[in-house]
């Protein structure tokens, strides 16, 4: 990701979050001129450069998870409930804690050190988040008195003054030698970083990696130690977390306000951009990359899986329009600068595009679903909630629109796009719009490493870990099935929130290759129940609210691939929530059914 540096201020809000990038990202808007777009809206093929007007990339980018500073990271205990402060324990294991041991650095762990340092981060937090707020405002007041003195501002005072104080007290933190995995994450990717925000974590590393790296998917020992599939995806996450890439558009520093204080980085990837950028690299080179949804400050990169597009002329007949044409060429580093064309006579076209990501909201253990790449239908594809339920809330969904502008009409073969374009947000404002910025991951070995853990051996971790977690044999699969069934009666609380739990212990540990949930649940409004299978920390809807409306009762079979690939050995506990007033019922028993 790449590092806008404002004209002030050594900190960039979130620059700890970025990875450079090292390779040149062109003006795409250029580089693509010659492209047709004739025949988009028809199912164009890639015969003469023409793009496709729907793409879905044959390798799928993994689910995973974004290992959020605030829980420091892959030094989070995910799987035992210890959280991110369970480094002071050593007799848990994080992932980092983990590679530490394979590695014998366990017992350099400064457990008692890195608690003090973090301790000492708390108190420091409260300037550190006022110091953000500073910026944010500076910056802004920087571009709107360009050659005026910031430190003169009350602002620039505050900032100067805070940031001594700030400083002060980080030279009376206690020193930790940092020559561990753990002790590196916690104080570089944790609590051990002033003023970490929630949206803060992995989110770059993990899509870089998730569209570069297969997907772990079974466990694997190595060495006497057992790595589970989010402790390999993990190291995989951190490794990429500095990389070579190509670039396209700057990130924005801050939300605007209105439509005067949009700056070049807010709307640098223009409709023309976005359009060739998706058609080319999905439709044409078969490539995933990532975007940043979030259109303000905070960054939020995904994987991009699939995209499908229409268009339709807004001229009549074959009569241009006149347009005042601009256009935004893109720097070595992918920052734009935007150029007026003046009027032009062009052939405005609407175009509705609608975009899928691989999302990292799941348990670190999550799994990617098999039949993701399966759809087909127009409809149901631009159907944000049908593709979440389909693909277990792994897939997201969002629908742009925006016009472009055509050199000739619509059905002449040497039609182009010329000009940037211009989106037709609903809210010109809003921060769920066009992505901030693209990139696309090209390779390892960033010429700088500044930000990712050094203690992680990407080499290692893919020559002797991550290939037992990508093919395995799977244990033999009972023909009939392995049934089990709890019998327990629980009466369901009204409008509650809190619902009753029912838990089946499994003691066969057999790989699942399909399970199925049985409720016998008596209810006089089923509509009001929202019913959730679990196992450790991982847990699926399996009815939400609403569905079978006024009818009684929930007694049919469930399907659930969701845990496909995971073991039946375990706890699963079924939780049953009655989130509406009035009708009651009760929960008389269920069964869960693997591999039948």
């Amino acid at each position: 990701m790449h590092t806008t540096t404002k004209q002030i201020l050594g900190l960039v809000i979130g620059a700890v979050l970025l990875v450079p990038a090292l390779a040149s990202a062109r003006n795409e808007n250029d580089r693509y001129g010659e492209v047709k777009i004739s025949r988009l809206h028809a199912g164009a093929t890639l015969e003469n450069g023409v793009l496709k007007d729907r793409a879905q990339v044959s390798k799928v980018p993994w689910v995973g998870s974004w290992w959020a500073y605030r829980s420091n990271g892959i030094a989070d205990c995910w799987d035992e409930y210890g959280g991110g402060d369970c480094y002071k324990d050593e007799t848990k294991l994080s992932p980092a804690a983990k590679l530490d041991r394979w590695l014998d650095r366990e017992a350099r762990i400064d457990r008692q050190g890195l608690a003090d340092y973090v301790a000492g981060i708390a108190d420091i937090n409260p300037l550190a988040s006022e110091r953000v707020d500073l910026i944010r405002r500076l910056n802004r007041w920087i571009a709107q008195n360009p050659g005026k003195d910031w430190r003169e501002t009350d602002d620039g005072k505050r900032y100067l003054e805070l940031t001594q104080q700030i400083e002060d007290q980080k030279a009376m933190l206690p020193k930790v030698d940092v020559d561990t995995a753990v002790e590196f994450e916690v104080l570089n990717h944790g609590n051990g970083q002033e003023g970490v925000e929630g949206w803060w974590g992995h989110c770059n590393a993990w899509s870089a990696a998730a569209v570069m790296d297969p997907e772990p998917r079974h466990s694997t020992t190595v060495d006497g130690i057992e790595f589970s599939p989010a402790d390999v995806k993990a190291y995989l996450t951190e490794a990429w977390m500095e990389h070579r890439s190509s670039f396209f558009g700057s990130r924005a520093d801050h939300d605007p306000t209105d439509e005067s204080d949009m700056d070049v980085a807010f709307k640098d990837v223009t409709p023309a951009a976005f359009h060739i950028f998706f058609a080319d690299q999905l439709g044409n080179k078969d490539k995933s990359f990532v975007i940043d949804r979030y259109t303000g400050s905070q960054v939020w990169n995904q994987p991009i899986r699939a995209y499908q597009t229409k268009i339709e002329p807004l001229y009549q007949g074959d009569t241009p329009e006149r347009r005042r044409i601009t256009q935004t060429v893109y720097g070595w580093r992918g920052e734009g600068q935007e150029r007026d064309l003046g009027e032009r006579e062009v052939y405005p076209v609407l175009v509705t595009t609608t975009i899928h990501w691989i999302t990292d909201g799941l348990p670190h253990d999550a799994l990617t679903v098999e039949n993701i790449n399966d759809v087909d239908d127009e409809d149901e594809f631009a159907d944000a909630w049908a593709i979440r339920r389909k693909y277990d809330d792994q897939v997201e969904v969002r629908t742009l629109t925006y016009e472009l502008w055509l050199t000739r009409p619509l059905g002449d073969e040497d039609a182009e796009i010329i000009g940037d374009g211009v989106w037709k947000h609903a809210n010109p404002l809003g921060n769920q719009n066009h992505p901030d910025f693209m990139w696309q991951p090209l390779a390892q070995g960033a010429a700088r490493r500044n930000y990712e853990n050094p203690y992680v051996p990407y080499e290692r971790i893919v020559a002797e870990i991550l290939p037992g977690t990508i093919e395995q044999v799977a244990p033999p699969t009972p023909s009939e099935g392995l049934v089990f069934e709890s019998t327990e009666r629980f009466e369901i609380p009204d409008n509650d929130r809190s619902g009753v739990r029912s838990v089946i212990t499994v003691e066969e540990d057999v790989e699942i290759h399909s399970l199925t949930v049985i409720p016998s649940i008596t209810h006089t409004y089923k509509g009001d129940l929202e019913i959730t299978l679990r196992k450790g920390r991982r847990w699926k809807i399996i009815k939400k609210r609403g569905e079978g409306g006024s009818e009684d009762d929930v007694k049919d079979p469930i399907d659930v691939p969701h845990y496909i690939g995971d073991t039946t050995k375990g706890e699963w506990t079924l939780v049953v929530k009655d989130l509406a007033a009035q009708d009651v019922g009760t929960l008389e028993g269920w069964k869960i059914i693997f591999n039948q």
